[in-house]
């Protein structure tokens, strides 16, 4: 009988490790040149077959909106095969950041949106 040990532990600790880092890094690359000053806050969450992502626009989100945040689904799906299911979520808030309900990761944020 096989007993999961310490090794397989960490095993998976860095598997998920590894895959955060190349979420995170594909996030950034797929936020090149399409940030523009509407967009206050973007945030991800993901797992290991889905991707989400949601921005938080300064007026009523539009339909190029969305399609720009589906261009940058794409580019995840291209980077990272093993996702299977992608989701974007656009919202217009004139709240302040900290009462939004962001994702998991945040991997945009408007100069001058917090408040402290």
């Amino acid at each position: 009988m096989y007993q999961v040990g310490l090794n397989d532990y960490f095993m998976e600790q860095t598997s998920h490790s590894e895959l955060r880092i190349r979420v995170l890094l594909s996030s950034y690359s797929a936020l090149l040149g399409r940030i523009h000053p509407d967009i206050r806050l973007i945030t991800i969450d993901w797992g290991l077959e889905y991707y989400a992502i949601m921005a938080y626009f300064n007026r009523p989100v539009s339909d190029d909106d969305l399609e720009l945040l589906k261009g940058i689904t794409t580019e995840i799906a291209a980077d990272i095969p093993q996702f299977k299911s992608f989701k974007e979520y656009a919202e217009y808030s004139l709240k302040p950041v900290e009462e939004l309900k962001p994702l998991k990761d945040m991997i945009y944020l408007r100069y001058g949106e917090l408040h402290m």
